[in-house]
């Protein structure tokens, strides 16, 4: 059997068990699991995906072993398919061989990357144009390499090549090489073919022959390599519980949800499920059915992490029990929608604002990206906005009054969560059919409104040395301080007075007809001006005589703003 241990057994010592006399236990030993690449030929059928086939002749799996037959003039090789070594520092390819009949066999390794499928050197160096082998050719053994495509001899060694199973070990370095049968070093030599940063893979070849092989296995090398140490003393098995399985319903789960964990108990000496034993959950007595099953009905009302541990057991007397699977655990959890917000308080009828939302998964506040799903705000799909990493929806005002936007689902497709923790709330915009009037005793013409200078323009006339005035109602979402307004008549500051209504602030000011421009300022805008939806509404409009309102306010503060003219 094969067993993984670390490579400084100093830091990380390991104590191996081994078992005998159970005739219904089974092996847990897996040669693919512990070696860098593995085949022991062991199930009647040659693995074409662990290995490529290459050359003329035969090969065929049976018995736990591969026959490798090439005839006369001819090579037949295999060559590791999957799972690139890195040399590093050194590896071992071992595995027990030997010639059955013929002249050559070979085990070789070739850089990746120059694989080749044809030549005759190629497919006896494993199907690869620069690498080395180790192997028999009639009564020599041979070290040799290649590369691009031509051939070296390192050693000639007389020697018989074996005639029944023997182990074999190829330690190969980025310049050296060393090769052992059974207890017996052969030789150690220096080929200069690879460097350490080098992926290889491990071959195969024969020439003119046949051979067998019962396994071949690729492991890393390190230094000094792992020994072992003593034997421990022999114990007496005896009997134990072993929880061995465990499911959970939802490994993250909505908060207040109804989940399901289940537990199975076994006997460790002939793995037939326990009846009617007690398992002890987290303190908690549970009894296992008729297939050696407990089942827990849990649920959460907090965002946490719950994990249920086996703490104890009694099963007709017997108190001993390990657990050989993790212990099940559940997140309960939820989308937080932490914050939001509107790239404009106010709208006039037209105009484009982005509403906007951040979600993140409360348990350890992850961020709900597109990745994850979908957030949807009155019933809309919103879109995820790598930008600003945040959720957005364009919103275009139909309508005048206030417009309402809170997250109406979500819709989570990595977890499956369905509660929502709105800490955001919902966000309000107010839509203006307009975002201010006028009424005047004077003839207006030229009203604009330009949004990027912050300012309303507008000419005023009437028969010169009579009395005009002007009253204007300005949406206070436009004005977030009232001392900052100001009035200019014909570019000289004017005073005016300012009344406070629940939304709006009206602005009255007088002055002397005769013909001027007026130009209000308002240095407070709340106006999102580097939006390309941004307000630009300039409003050419010509009022004759006195323009009309027809407005209901509730008056809440009077200020009269004296302002010096010049």
């Amino acid at each position: 059997f094969w067993v993984e241990v670390a490579n400084d057994l100093s830091v990380h010592p390991a104590t191996i068990y081994i078992y005998y006399n159970n005739p219904d236990a089974t092996t847990t030993s897996d040669g693919v699991a512990t070696f860098l690449f593995f085949d022991d030929f062991d199930d009647n059928n040659f693995d074409t995906t662990r290995w490529d086939v290459l050359g003329t002749g035969t090969l065929t799996e049976s018995n736990q072993e591969v026959t490798i037959s090439a005839p006369a003039v001819a090579q037949k090789a295999i060559r590791q398919k999957t799972g690139n070594v890195q040399l590093g520092s050194g590896i071992e390819i071992f595995g027990r061989y030997y010639r059955s009949s013929g002249r050559e066999v070979w085990w070789t390794i070739g850089k990746v990357g120059t694989e080749r499928n044809t030549g005759g050197w190629q497919i006896s160096f494993g199907g690869f144009n620069t690498g080395i082998r180790v192997g028999y050719e009639s009564n020599y053994f041979y070290a040799q390499k290649l590369i691009n495509g031509a051939a070296t001899t390192i050693a000639s060694i007389s020697r018989t090549a074996p005639s029944s199973y023997v182990r074999a070990r190829h330690q190969v370095f980025a310049s050296t090489e060393r090769f052992y049968e059974g207890n017996s070093l052969i030789g150690v030599w220096t080929h200069n073919t690879f460097s350490s940063s080098d992926f290889v893979k491990v071959g195969i070849s024969c020439d003119y022959g046949t051979q067998k092989r019962a396994e071949v296995a690729v492991r890393k090398l390190v230094n000094p390599e792992p020994s072992h140490g003593v034997w421990g003393s022999e114990e007496t098995f005896s009997e134990q519980v072993l929880i061995d399985q465990a499911f959970v319903s939802s490994a993250r789960a909505d908060v207040g949800s109804q989940q399901i964990i289940n537990l199975h108990a076994k006997w460790g000496k002939n793995n037939s499920d326990i009846v009617g034993g007690s398992i002890y959950i987290n303190n908690t007595e549970y009894i296992t059915n008729s297939t050696g099953w407990i089942t827990l009905n849990v649920n959460s009302a907090t965002v946490k992490k719950d994990v249920w541990i086996t703490t104890g057991v009694n099963c007709e007397g017997v108190t001993s029990y390990a657990q050989t699977v993790p212990a099940p655990t559940i997140i309960w959890d939820q989308i937080k929608i932490e914050n939001g917000g509107a790239t404009k308080e106010s709208l006039v009828l037209g105009e484009t604002v982005t509403i906007w939302f951040k979600a993140v998964y409360e348990y350890d506040n992850t961020v709900f990206t597109d990745a994850n799903g979908t957030i949807y705000v009155n019933g809309l799909p919103m879109t995820w906005s790598q930008t600003n990493t945040r959720w957005e929806h364009l919103y275009t005002a139909a309508t005048p009054g206030t417009a309402a936007f809170t997250i109406s689902l979500v819709q989570d497709n990595s977890q499956g969560l369905t509660v929502i923790n709105n800490i955001a709330g919902t966000k309000t915009v107010a839509v203006w059919s307009t975002p201010f009037s006028v009424i005047s005793n004077s003839t207006i013409t030229d009203l604009t409104f330009n949004s990027t200078s912050k300012e309303i323009t507008f000419s005023v006339s009437g028969p010169n040395g009579t009395i005009g005035y002007t009253n204007i109602t300005i949406s206070d979402k436009l004005i977030q301080n009232i001392t900052e307004l100001r009035i200019y008549l014909d570019e000289n500051l004017l005073e005016y007075t300012a009344t406070q209504t629940e939304y709006a602030w009206l602005i009255s000011f007088n002055y002397t007809h005769s013909t001027h421009k007026v130009t209000i300022v308002l240095h407070s805008l709340d106006i999102d001006t580097n939006s390309s939806n941004g307000l630009q509404l300039n409003i050419k409009l010509i009022i004759i005589g006195i323009l009309v309102a027809l407005a209901t306010a509730t008056l809440l503060v009077i200020k009269r703003v004296y302002r010096k003219t010049t």
